[in-house]
């Protein structure tokens, strides 16, 4: 059946196309704006991973201790500097100008060694005289060692009758900072760039965007637009500047600097969003605001803003996108069967669109007496080749013309029914996925790779990986790329031609064996 085996191709070409949308990787080093990696256009999605710091931060304790040297005052997570888990202790009195202090980690309150933590740490003591003035101020470094407390111990005259402020900093073990430059974008589009979490490992993100000097233009820690992302992943908001170029730094909270000031390791995502505004109230996309678009809304749980925008537009078309054939079928098609299956899965409507197509084609074969070639001449694929490709075409032509529009027509109704996209997306890209499974035919049906058996999942590999490799997956080919909705229906096909074709080739007792055996 060669509708079935057109749609295999589609999947080939899509699964590769889709390896160019989401592997964009990072290229290191690009820890700052200078280094940032440049992505080529139409990349949105870029992926990349915090690596280790090579060391976990300590959770401190640091307290003061007296003439007799008890514990007077401790603190555990005051500390402005480090991770949130690191000690600070303000206004101590130096007495007779001494400081001493003691640095342990969690839960060791008592200062007698109960602890496991460990690692780099440093003291910053800030020393004030009788009236409170600032006289004096060092650095101390350390490194803790499970079961061990660290004593520090200072004396000056000039010290006498002050106070000391001492803050630890457990943060010095350097992370992964990540900048990306999105480059060919539209200038004065809103977008939307944030941070996701691939893996569920629960990575916790800040992120900042800067402009063409390298200045900050705005930042963020963790948005709430989404509830499922536990209040951990960053999300930022403009408008495309002239240059069409942004650059966005990613980091691990509580990097508010982007020096690497975190202990996060783990993959994440950067995407940007381009919205499509559209008309407001047209929430199927088919530059209509009709009774189809409330469907929608109802169906999505809409918000009353959007139902107040649906019925303050009422009846508005955008008449300068007239829908032209054959999305006017793609729109018949979807609008037809849309009230009998409402908020169908991917998997069902494979099914029910395979099922349709295996109907329309038994339907031709009964009308014209049985004849089951009927639809060869109107459904076809390029024939064989040696030097010009163009013979393998000839007759072929309208055939292969049939199979784009009848596939056009399936997906864009298909595409449409599974998340709205709008038919005026989805058919030029459709048109240039379609391009790229007629050259992987091409492929195979040339006489010395079809001798060798280079058939055309080869070249469908071939042609992903140049694209993904070169130019990347464009913007606008995006609609299209929808793998697993043409693997199903090509599945759905090519299991009826297999299966049928056998069950009536051994009549009565093959509807038999399929009927009882198969369940058992």
């Amino acid at each position: 059946m060669a509708i079935g085996r057109a749609f295999v191709g589609l999947a080939a070409i899509a699964v590769l196309a889709s390896a160019a949308l989401t592997t964009a990787t990072a290229e290191e080093p690009n820890e700052d704006f200078f280094t940032a990696t440049i992505l080529p256009p139409g990349v949105l999605l870029v992926e990349d991973e915090f690596g280790s710091s090579g060391g976990a931060n300590p959770d401190t304790i640091v307290g003061s201790r007296g003439f007799f040297g008890d514990i007077e005052f401790y603190d555990d997570d005051a500390s402005p500097y480090g991770d949130g888990h690191a000690s600070a202790l303000y206004g101590v009195p130096t007495n007779s100008g001494s400081i001493d202090f003691a640095v342990t980690g969690y839960p060791d309150e008592f200062f007698f060694g109960g602890h496991s933590e460990s690692g780099n740490y440093e003291a910053y003591v800030t020393v004030f005289d009788f009236f409170g003035d600032e006289v004096d101020n060092f650095t101390i470094s350390g490194m803790l060692l499970p079961g061990a407390v660290d004593d520090h111990s200072f004396n000056d005259f000039e010290w006498l009758n002050g106070s000391y402020n001492v803050e630890i900093n457990n943060a010095l073990q350097v992370g992964d900072v990540d900048f990306f430059t999105y480059t060919g974008l539209t200038p004065g589009e809103a977008f939307t760039v944030e941070t996701l979490d691939p893996t569920g490992a629960g990575i916790d993100t800040v992120l900042a965007w800067f402009n063409e000097f390298g200045s900050q233009i705005a930042f963020d820690d963790d948005h709430d637009l989404d509830t499922s992302y536990d209040g951990r992943l960053s999300l930022i908001e403009g408008v495309v500047p002239e240059d069409g170029r942004l650059t966005f730094g990613v980091s691990g909270y509580p990097d508010y600097d982007f020096v690497g000031a975190h202990d996060e390791s783990a993959s994440y995502e950067l995407l940007v969003t381009i919205p499509d505004e559209g008309l407001a109230g047209d929430f199927n996309g088919d530059l209509v605001v009709d009774a189809a678009d409330y469907t929608v809304w109802r169906d999505q749980g809409g918000t009353p803003t959007e139902y107040a925008e649906w019925a303050d537009n009422y009846g508005a078309t955008a008449a300068s996108n007239a829908v032209p054939e054959p999305s006017t079928a793609c729109l018949a098609l979807g609008l037809a069967i849309d009230p009998l299956m409402p908020k169908l899965t991917e998997d069902w409507l494979a099914v029910v669109f395979g099922g349709l197509l295996l109907l329309i084609s038994f339907g031709a074969v009964l009308a014209a007496g049985g004849d089951a070639g009927v639809l060869k001449p109107w459904l076809t694929t390029p024939g064989a080749w040696e030097i010009s490709p163009l013979p393998a075409f000839g007759v072929r032509t309208f055939g292969i013309a049939g199979a784009a529009a009848v596939l056009a027509i399936t997906f864009g109704a298909a595409s449409r029914l599974a998340d709205g996209t709008p038919l005026r997306r989805f058919l030029p890209a459709f048109g240039a996925v379609f391009l790229l499974a007629l050259v992987a035919y091409l492929g195979e049906e040339q006489k010395t790779f079809n001798y060798w058996g280079l058939a055309y999942p080869l070249w469908a590999i071939v042609l992903g990986l140049l694209i993904s490799n070169t130019i990347g997956l464009p913007d606008w080919v995006r609609p299209a790329v929808r793998t697993e909705l043409y693997m199903k229906v090509g599945l759905v096909l090519l299991g009826a031609e297999v299966l049928l074709g056998k069950l009536l080739a051994l009549g009565l007792p093959g509807i038999a064996v399929a009927w009882i055996v198969t369940p058992v």
